[in-house]
């Protein structure tokens, strides 16, 4: 397998063309790491002065080869000679290992920006809620709003919203019930798609007097049920 190595510095772009095989022992890996980081230094940061490394393309390639192993190496090697990851390129090395089943690796990198000063961006979480949520991690997920909620970032509403559509997509009543709550109850307004995801994941995988029950609870909120979730409760009905 051929990849094609982006390494951002300074606003250009350098392509690099590697050969890495699909299969890779830990020496392996770690050679390929090192080779990357030894041409970026020639061929990207000659004066020796830049340090700052954006690879996501790479990472990127590498995740959908199924290579986490290998943009684990990089990072591990970046560190070790003093270079300094994007935070794009650490979420996309978490991520990278989320998609390919490394839980404890992403969970380590997912702490470690968290412990910075980096505020990671919806677009993050939601590619992240949606790994763990088809994976059935839902303990995941809700940990994740836990973090984010502890330390009053600005974009919680919409970690709330995206928890949500992912606890409802798996079936998971009582944790979307509860995040609705939690979300309302720090005053947080529901807006129409979550509104209606939370009626349509009911009829879904609810029983009718659940349905009826949060419709209820919504109604009372004066919240405005749109076609669509009209729609879901007539077919439930």
């Amino acid at each position: 397998m051929e990849a094609i190595l982006l390494l951002s510095t300074a606003g250009s772009l350098k392509p690099m063309r590697l050969s890495i095989l699909s299969h890779q022992s830990h020496s392996q890996n770690r050679a390929l790491a090192r080779k990357i980081i030894r041409t970026w230094k020639q061929e990207v940061c000659s004066n020796g002065k830049d340090n700052y490394v954006d690879c996501v393309p790479l990472i990127h390639s590498l995740s959908r080869q199924k290579m986490p192993l290998v943009a684990q190496e990089l990072l591990l090697e970046m560190k070790s000679d003093g270079l300094v990851p994007s935070n794009s390129t650490l979420s996309a090395v978490m991520l990278c290992h989320a998609h390919n089943g490394l839980i404890p690796q992403a969970d380590a990198i997912w702490d470690e920006m968290l412990n910075s000063s980096f505020v990671p961006s919806i677009q993050v979480v939601s590619e992240l809620f949606d790994v763990y949520g088809n994976m059935g991690c839902f303990g995941k997920v809700n940990e994740i709003v836990g973090q984010i909620s502890s330390r009053n970032l600005g974009l919680l509403p919409e970690v709330y919203s995206l928890a949500i559509s992912c606890y409802g997509k798996g079936g998971q009543l009582k944790l979307m019930e509860d995040t609705v709550k939690e979300m309302v109850s720090r005053g947080f307004p529901i807006d129409s798609a979550t509104g209606n995801a939370f009626i349509r994941y009911y009829s879904i995988f609810g029983s009718l007097t659940e349905m009826e029950t949060a419709y209820g609870r919504l109604k009372r909120s004066r919240f405005l049920i749109e076609e669509e979730g009209i729609r879901a409760m007539s077919l439930h009905i």
